[in-house]
């Protein structure tokens, strides 16, 4: 039972005589507070055992309350959620993970170097020309800067004739300028002859036949 104090004034007109149920009630109050401080553990002596009691500014290792220390490592069976490749090096073999600034050449990803080839049957869509070369004959195929300076231009005419198609000439287009007859006596007309040599042999065979007896 909680001892409740009591406020004492002096003398008759206080109203607080001294009896011996109030002597008695202080004895029994005083007794009760002497049972509850016997009742009290026995004070303990600063330590670390189970006996006795903490400093208030103590310290505790990891390790001693069953903690892991600020820096620690792990395993990789002890990180739940890890991939297959954690546990890989870094290479460029079969079991390996390539690295960030891996590279890879044309041939290993199926592909062309950047710098390449081909040949004619490769191209699907080359002419007939694409096979030609550079030239001036049958078989070839002109520059695009080509010009004609060797042949005669269709402005030119043979004998008044001009040369937009094929020249025809007649015994009229034909002028035996600076003929002459023979001086040699049965020439033969040879096939490497001029016009005017060969009727210049023909006339003086005539000539000659005439003026015989």
């Amino acid at each position: 039972m909680a001892y409740t104090p009591k406020t004492w004034a002096d003398g008759e007109a206080g109203g607080t005589p001294i009896t011996a149920a109030e002597l008695n009630r202080m004895e029994t109050g005083i007794d009760d507070a002497h049972d509850a401080i016997d009742g009290l553990p026995e004070p303990l002596e600063l330590g670390t055992s189970g006996t006795t009691a903490a400093a208030g500014n103590h310290t505790h290792t990891a390790a001693s309350i069953g903690a892991a220390a600020a820096s620690h490592t792990h395993t990789l069976a002890q990180v739940t959620d890890a991939g297959d490749a954690a546990g890989m090096d870094v290479g460029t073999a079969s079991g390996t993970v390539a690295a960030g600034n891996h590279t890879h050449t044309a041939a290993a990803v199926g592909a062309a170097a950047a710098s390449h080839t081909h040949t004619l049957s490769q191209i699907t869509d080359a002419g007939a020309a694409a096979a030609l070369d550079l030239g001036t004959a049958a078989g070839t195929v002109s520059e695009g800067n080509h010009t004609h300076s060797a042949y005669v231009p269709t402005s030119r005419t043979v004998n008044a004739k001009a040369l937009s198609g094929n020249v025809v000439l007649g015994g009229a287009d034909v002028v035996a300028t600076g003929y002459a007859i023979g001086t040699v006596a049965l020439a033969a007309v040879e096939a490497t002859d001029t016009l005017n040599a060969a009727i210049a042999k023909l006339e003086k065979r005539i000539a000659d036949l005439e003026a015989a007896p």
